[in-house]
């Protein structure tokens, strides 16, 4: 269905094989090593990870090894870990961290939380995980596919969300697209990434940045309106203006509207849908409408059962 060869802009990326249609089943597998993983938890992680990492064959091994990484981590700090813990000194300890340093960097470029939906639990704790085949995947604002995390089977799942042509690159999205251009390069630069996406570089990037403004807006208001609260998650607008504010649940039926109008103009049409037909068949009234109930309800039931394998009936 793919291959693994050189890309234009970002090293080494996926490629269609084969002609792949809207709702394909791309990638389904298990991480090669998860942890219980703070990020503020010092220097043990790294040692947690060296064990999950030494627990492994020596041919999967060499697959971790080769992932893409490009978060370095501190030499300084990782030799004076290992100091302390192992009293390692002069040539050896030079060997072993950067050895760490280069487990550690790909850990932290290519881990994904393992939560429902995009991310689950793991024996009743939160956990983080790395994959073999999706870290291949390179970013685009405008992918062609999404993922999801399936808890239950402890696995990670990447599904076309359009059709894709044969030589195409298959792409995913590492952060929340649905924000202008500005606030996507800085999640970016944590990847030391720079997105040339139409969405981010083409002649239309103007009109995008409007619409995923837009979008960004939208999601603050429903925030406000159905949680009752003016205290917005992390991703959303903190300056939004006081008189953006949703009345009523007609008022809430239009916008609803206009922001899956949004997603189809974006092609933002993954996990991102589903939040999108849930809220609108939520705010159509039955009694009043029911065709239009019936035909939102039914793309949240196909897009739910596409990108998270939940059968249409629940």
């Amino acid at each position: 269905m793919f291959e693994i060869r050189s890309s234009p802009e970002n090293g080494k990326g996926l490629f269609a094989t084969q002609a792949i249609t809207l709702g394909d089943r791309l990638i389904q597998e298990k991480p090669i090593i998860s942890l219980n993983y703070e990020e503020d938890d010092g220097e043990e992680w790294m040692y947690r990870l060296y064990k999950e990492f030494t627990n492994l064959s020596r041919e999967d091994q060499v697959k971790y090894r080769n992932l893409p990484h490009k978060l370095e981590h501190s030499l300084d700090k990782i030799r004076s870990y290992l100091h302390r813990r192992y009293g390692l000194k002069g040539e050896v300890l030079e060997i072993v961290a950067k050895s760490w340093n280069k487990l550690a960097s790909i850990w932290s470029t290519n881990n994904v939380g393992l939560v429902t939906g995009r991310i689950g639990l793991l024996d009743g704790q939160e956990h983080t995980g790395v994959f073999l085949t999706h870290p291949r995947i390179n970013h685009s604002c405008v992918p062609n596919t999404t993922w999801s995390v399936d808890d239950v089977r402890k696995t990670i799942k990447v599904t076309a969300i359009r059709d894709i042509a044969v030589g195409e690159e298959i792409t995913i999205s590492y952060i929340n697209t649905e924000r202008p251009s500005h606030i996507r390069k800085a999640d970016l630069e944590r990847y030391s990434l720079e997105c040339l996406c139409k969405a981010c570089s083409g002649l239309g990037k103007d009109i995008s940045d409007q619409n995923r403004q837009r979008l960004w807006e939208l999601k603050a208001m429903f925030w406000i309106y159905e949680e009752g609260s003016e205290d917005l998650q992390e991703d959303l607008p903190a300056d939004l203006p006081a008189d953006r504010r949703i009345n009523d649940n007609e008022e809430a039926l239009k916008l609803a509207s206009e922001f899956v109008d949004l997603l189809k103009a974006e092609g933002l049409l993954g996990v991102e849908a589903i939040h999108g037909y849930n809220r609108l068949k939520d705010y159509i009234p039955p009694a009043d409408d029911y065709e239009g109930y019936k035909k939102a309800n039914r793309q949240f039931m196909e897009y739910r059962r596409m990108f998270l394998d939940v059968p249409s009936g629940n």
